[in-house]
């Protein structure tokens, strides 16, 4: 059962979550790249038509660059100027990446670097 004080870390800054260990932090890092190459295997750049019971159709996609936010990294945060250090010297670049999937691609280019920031300085991944 998820306590209270954890439910509250949803809507907390990244680095105000306390680190949960290394061992469950590879396992994030695990099924985050799960769900990449899912995305990338079955749902990147293809439209699904979609019919309701009550006869309505709409057609829906999901855009790489909403992954982010739906897997739960905080690229607005993790672009900004705080973490202009992590970028450069975890991530290699501080603006060679295309948009939140870009960034994605490259965080996950360089996870156990960044798993190894996450642990000694917070707020990378908001667990």
């Amino acid at each position: 059962m998820i306590t209270l004080k954890e439910l509250s870390y949803v809507s907390d800054w990244a680095r105000k979550t306390p680190y949960p260990g290394i061992k469950y932090a590879e396992n994030v890092a695990d099924k985050l790249f799960q769900a990449v190459d899912n995305f990338d295997k079955n749902y990147k750049e293809k439209e699904y038509d979609i019919i309701l019971s009550d006869g309505s159709q709409f057609t829906f996609e999901i855009a790489c660059k909403n992954l982010c936010h739906m897997l739960g990294i905080d690229y607005k945060n993790l672009s900004g100027d705080y973490f202009k250090y992590f970028r450069e010297n975890v991530l290699g670049t501080d603006n060679n990446f295309s948009g939140s999937y870009g960034f994605l691609k490259l965080l996950l280019e360089h996870i156990e670097d960044a798993l190894k920031y996450d642990y000694e300085h917070g707020g990378v991944f908001n667990y």
